[in-house]
């Protein structure tokens, strides 16, 4: 599937991509909602299914999403699919265990300048100040590599 030119939907649609776990289903909590009486069509994916390429000369993100392996009832999800996001709503962390980190995907959307629901640079910061803090906390804690002796 691919929408029209310029990242944008067609005439009648905006694409919304939404980046979440499989708990809500937002292809049915978004059924039938418009916006400036446009049609909004919402793609789901979690960060594992989700490849980006950010053009800098305004081609706008291309998203190509990877077939789930267990589907929600309804979607399109069994199959690869890819498009242009009009809007982007995150609803799932970037960092997973410790072999995961899908800051690479969210740092694409960023340049991509595609407008999302939350503020991505808020979301891009808040995912990375439990990282900062935690390297902060090393430094200030570690151990003395010297003692002080009385003379």
């Amino acid at each position: 599937m691919s929408s029209g030119s310029s990242g944008s939907g067609s005439a009648g649609t905006y694409n919304l991509l939404v980046i979440a776990a499989q708990r809500l289903n937002y292809y049915q909590l978004f059924e039938g909602a418009t916006v400036g009486g446009r049609r909004v069509r919402v793609e789901q994916a979690s960060w594992q299914q989700l490849a980006v390429c950010s053009y800098a000369d305004n081609g706008g993100l291309v998203v190509s999403l990877a077939a789930s392996p267990r589907p929600l009832p309804g979607s399109p999800q069994g199959q690869s699919r890819s498009f242009n996001p009009d809007f982007v709503l995150l609803r799932a962390t970037t960092v997973g265990d410790a072999r995961t980190d899908y800051s690479h995907l969210l740092a694409a959307l960023l340049h991509s300048n595609v407008p999302s629901i939350n503020n991505l640079e808020s979301f891009y910061f808040s995912q990375n100040k439990v990282r900062a803090g935690s390297r902060w906390h090393a430094r200030t804690h570690a151990p003395c590599e010297h003692r002080l002796t009385a003379a």
